[in-house]
C-alpha cells in the first residue's frame, strides 16, 4: 500500500512539473545575423549637356558679306542702335578705328555694333545684292566685317535661287533646301562663339540676300521647313556640287579628318563614295554634257602661272611659283579624281619641283575654268606659247548632293526625301522646327 502511494505521489509530481513547464514560455531563439539594408538610391544625375547648342528652334545666322579696313553701304530704310541713335536711309561710310572701334557715318562707336531696322522688307544693300536681316558690324585685325543677322528659313529662300535655277522642279529644290539647311545648322553649332556663321559665296554657300522666291522655291522651303540630316544632335555639314561626272567623291578625301561638332565622328560617315548614273541623264537632259559631264580646258601656262603667284603670295607658307614648266599628276584619289599635282617651275636660276594638292590648284587657277578634279587627261600644248589642256568629267568637289542628278530624279518622280537618302546614307532626316 505505501510502496503504491508513493509511485502515484511520484508520477503526480512528474505530472505537475511537466504541466508548470508547460506553462513557462520559452526563450526566444536569436535570429541569425543579417546586414543592413542599404540606404535608399538617389536619382540618377541627368547627363551632362552637349557642349554645342542645341537644335530646338530656328536659328539665327549671322552671314559674312564683305571685309575690309572701310567700306559703304546703303541703308534702304532708316536703322537704330542700341543706344537710340539713328541713322536715315542713304549711304553709310563704315572705317575701323583704332584697337576695337569702328567709324560710322562720322561717328567713333565700339565694336560690335548692331544696327535694327525701322521698316519691314529690304533693309540694306551692298554691291547690287539687297539684304533683309539685321546690320552687324564687326572689328576683325584691321578690318571691318559687314554681316547680316537672318533668321535661317529667310536665308534659304536667298540661297535655292542661285544655287539651282528656281524654276527646277519643287522636289529637287526641296532636296537643295534640306542639305544647305543642314550645311548651315552645323556651322551654327560648330561656330556659336565666331564672328559669322558662315561666309556668302563658295567658301561656304551662294546666297543672292533678300530675293523675291519663285513659286517652286517658296514650295520647296515651306514643304521642309525645318528638315535636316542630323546624328545624334548634331547637324551634318551636308555638302553639295553641281555635277558628280558619274560618280560621288568620298567626303575623307577632300577633307580628311573631318567630323561632326563632337570632335569624334566622322563628316565621311554620312558622304561616301557612290556610283552615280544619272549625272549623264541630267546633264544630257539639261543639255549641259559639254560644260558639265565631259569638258575640255587649255589654260596657257602663263595665265595658270600669274594665278599661281598671286595665290601663293597671299599665303605665306606655300612654295614661291616662277615660270611654269610643266604640270604633272602626282597622286589620284580611288575615286579617280586627282588629289596631287607636281609643278615643274623654274625660279633663281633653278629649276624646282614642288607639289601642292590638286583641289588648292583648281581653286588658283579658277574653278570655273577647272571644272573637277577628274581629269580623263592632261597634256601639253605648244600653241599660245605654251598651254595646259585637260580633259575633265563633273562639276565641283563630287561630295554630297550632285544638283544635276537631284533634277534628273525630281524629273523621274522621285521625292526630295529620297533624294536626300540617297547621298547621305546613315544620317537621320528630322524635322527640328516648325
Amino acid at each position: 500500500m505505501r510502496r503504491w502511494l508513493a509511485a502515484s505521489l511520484g508520477c503526480l509530481a512528474i505530472l505537475a512539473l511537466a504541466a508548470a513547464c508547460a506553462r513557462t514560455p520559452a526563450r526566444p531563439t536569436a535570429a541569425p545575423w543579417a546586414p543592413p539594408p542599404p540606404p535608399p538610391l538617389a536619382p540618377a544625375p541627368p547627363p551632362p549637356a552637349a557642349p554645342w547648342p542645341e537644335l530646338t528652334a530656328e536659328p539665327l545666322l549671322r552671314v559674312l558679306l564683305a571685309r575690309a579696313p572701310q567700306l559703304t553701304l546703303r541703308l534702304l530704310v532708316p536703322h537704330r542702335a542700341a543706344d537710340g541713335r539713328q541713322w536715315p536711309a542713304g549711304e553709310l561710310a563704315v572705317a575701323a578705328e583704332g584697337e576695337n572701334e569702328l567709324r560710322v557715318g562720322g561717328q567713333p562707336l565700339s565694336a560690335p555694333l548692331e544696327l535694327e531696322p525701322l521698316a519691314e522688307g529690304p533693309t540694306f544693300a551692298w554691291e547690287g545684292a539687297h539684304f533683309a536681316g539685321r546690320l552687324r558690324l564687326a572689328r576683325v585685325g584691321p578690318t571691318v566685317a559687314l554681316i547680316e543677322v537672318v533668321p535661317l528659313e529667310r536665308w534659304l529662300v536667298g540661297v535655292l535661287p542661285v544655287e539651282m535655277h528656281p524654276r527646277w522642279p519643287v522636289e529637287a529644290l526641296a532636296a537643295q533646301a534640306i542639305a544647305a539647311r543642314s550645311y548651315a545648322a552645323a556651322r551654327w553649332q560648330a561656330r556659336r562663339d565666331a564672328p559669322w556663321h558662315l561666309v556668302r559665296g563658295t567658301t561656304d554657300v551662294a546666297y543672292g540676300g533678300a530675293l523675291p522666291p519663285s513659286p517652286a522655291v517658296a514650295e520647296a522651303v515651306q514643304r521642309t521647313r525645318g528638315q535636316l540630316l542630323v546624328y545624334q544632335g548634331q547637324a551634318i555639314l551636308a555638302r553639295f556640287h553641281a555635277c558628280s561626272g558619274g560618280r560621288t567623291e568620298d567626303s575623307a578625301a577632300l577633307w580628311p579628318g573631318a567630323t561632326l561638332v563632337d570632335g569624334r565622328t566622322p563628316l565621311a560617315q554620312f558622304m561616301p563614295p557612290r556610283e552615280d548614273p544619272d549625272s549623264a541623264r541630267g546633264a544630257a537632259g539639261l543639255g549641259w554634257t559639254a560644260t558639265h559631264q565631259q569638258w575640255r580646258a587649255v589654260l596657257p601656262l602663263s595665265t595658270i602661272a600669274e594665278r599661281l603667284a598671286r595665290w601663293s603670295a597671299a599665303r605665306p607658307q606655300r612654295p614661291r611659283f616662277g615660270e611654269l614648266r610643266q604640270v604633272r599628276i602626282a597622286e589620284r584619289q580611288p575615286s579617280g579624281r586627282v588629289a596631287r599635282l607636281t609643278i615643274v617651275h623654274r625660279r633663281d636660276g633653278r629649276e624646282l619641283h614642288d607639289t601642292m594638292s590638286a583641289q588648292d590648284f583648281r581653286l588658283a587657277v579658277g574653278p570655273t575654268q577647272i571644272r573637277s578634279l577628274w581629269w580623263e587627261r592632261l597634256a601639253a600644248s605648244a600653241a599660245q606659247g605654251g598651254s595646259l589642256v585637260i580633259e575633265g568629267r563633273g562639276y565641283g568637289h563630287g561630295v554630297g548632293l550632285p544638283q544635276v542628278s537631284a533634277w534628273e530624279l525630281a524629273r523621274r518622280g522621285m521625292r526630295a526625301e529620297d533624294i536626300i537618302a540617297r547621298y547621305y546614307p546613315g544620317a537621320t532626316l528630322a524635322r527640328l522646327w516648325r
